[in-house]
């Protein structure tokens, strides 16, 4: 279609399966949970440039451990603090 830009099913596939190797982690360390965000928050970054807002909600609902990580405006996701 006109005046839409799709993101490559590899893109979605590769993001995919980075969050599926995040779920089968039972406790993730810090530096564990460092690199998921750094890799999650770079597809998020290639899906900015696209039409994909549903894109990254599917993704954001198959995320587990959404007590180590909350999503901002479906733009970025950021580690939450706990004292």
């Amino acid at each position: 279609m006109p005046n839409r830009i799709y993101t490559s099913n590899r893109c979605i596939n590769n993001m995919i399966m980075c969050i599926h190797n995040w779920n089968n982690i039972k406790n993730p360390a810090q530096n564990q949970l460092d690199n998921f965000l750094y890799k999650i928050n770079s597809y998020f970054g290639f899906l900015k440039h696209t039409n994909s807002y549903g894109i990254k909600w599917r993704m954001w609902n198959m995320i587990s451990h959404k007590n180590l990580i909350w999503c901002k405006n479906m733009v970025y996701i950021k580690q939450i603090k706990h004292n």
